[in-house]
């Protein structure tokens, strides 16, 4: 996203809180009264940054653990099981709980089970479960009838993403979103 901003901000990386707000065509409607904190970087301006002299804030923000992450997305999937929060709104939902000084880093779940639940509920998340463990249940009964090493390659690189997607949630990254989809192609065509 490319912002206008103020000629007096130097250029360099800053942490940037936003107001959430409802507007449509540009026309501000209300706040939303939620908050979202990301990384901006301000590439031109007409102050050199070192004109600027440095300044601390008290304010030190907390950066979210995962078991955190996890119980906030949780919720949020309680809250709305069927529909959820709605995809990439992880973040926005859950502002109001977090507060200023608490940053919820990702702004996703960090969970291959919980991010598909919170943000598009059960009719969004059933089928990519589906996809996802049919693709690993036809690769492994592929490889214990034919043993071919190409199908446990299938299983194995699965079962990591599985394992990993616990933790984490691989498909945020189309370097990692390809290789698994290109996986579960290969399992359903079997």
């Amino acid at each position: 996203m490319t912002v206008a901003v103020d000629a007096s901000i130097p250029t360099g990386t800053f942490d940037v809180h936003w107001d959430i707000v409802n507007h449509r065509g540009g026309r501000y409607l209300r706040s939303l009264d939620r908050t979202a904190t990301s990384r901006g970087v301000v590439f031109e301006s007409v102050i050199d940054p070192a004109e600027i002299e440095p300044t601390l804030t008290s304010e030190r923000r907390h950066v979210l653990d995962r078991r955190e992450i996890w119980r906030l997305s949780a919720g949020e999937f309680l809250d709305a099981p069927l529909l959820g929060v709605g995809p990439s709104e992880l973040g926005v939902a859950v502002a109001d709980e977090l507060g200023p000084s608490r940053f919820f880093s990702g702004r996703h779940a960090h969970s291959l089970l919980l991010e598909p639940l919170a943000t598009t509920g059960i009719l969004g998340a059933a089928p990519l479960f589906f996809v996802l463990l049919g693709a690993g249940v036809l690769a492994a009964r592929r490889t214990l009838r034919s043993r071919d090493p190409a199908s446990l390659a299938v299983v194995a690189g699965l079962t990591i993403t599985m394992v990993h997607g616990l933790f984490d949630w691989p498909l945020v990254y189309t370097s990692a979103a390809i290789p698994i989809a290109v996986l579960t192609g290969i399992a359903w065509t079997w």
